[in-house]
């Protein structure tokens, strides 16, 4: 289950973009914030959720129930979607992620991205629309801001 875990989120990383290095094998530190880079109406945001939220919401492991289902995840990161977005019914979730902050520690702390795509395909360039909210495992959402070049 590890190299699956792992697996997955190299396979990831090309897609969005993790914006916090790893930390060494076998340390216990947590980046600053993790998180994803996402484009949205041709500008570029950085979706992260900060180490103390990390570190407040309940240790995981992936050979137990999970902390906060998916379903709720999902809602947290909608309210957020619906603060961003004029019309959140034409969003839909297609990608959700369980992540690691550091898939290398021996105490694990995870966090979902869930990955929006605008569904209305009368708007121009509407498949290129994504918002990615990531969602720790208190159900408390990350901040999303525009991206400093």
């Amino acid at each position: 289950m590890k190299i699956r875990t792992l697996l997955l989120l190299i396979l990831a990383v090309p897609l969005s973009g993790v914006t916090a290095p790893l930390a060494p094998w076998g340390s216990t530190n947590i980046p600053d914030s993790v998180g994803w880079v996402f484009e949205f109406e041709g500008a570029r945001y950085d979706s992260k959720i900060k180490r103390d939220a990390l570190l407040s919401a309940p240790s995981w492991s992936p050979e137990k129930p999970l902390p906060l289902s998916t379903a709720n995840a999902v809602a947290a990161a909608r309210k957020q979607l619906a603060s961003l977005v004029a019309d959140p019914p034409k969003w839909s979730a297609k990608e959700i992620q369980i992540l690691s902050a550091n898939p290398l520690a021996e105490t694990q702390r995870w966090y979902y991205a869930i990955h929006f795509f605008y569904t209305d395909r009368s708007k121009p360039n509407a498949t290129r629309d994504y918002i990615i909210v990531c969602v720790d495992f208190k159900g408390r959402v990350g901040a999303i801001k525009p991206k400093s070049e």
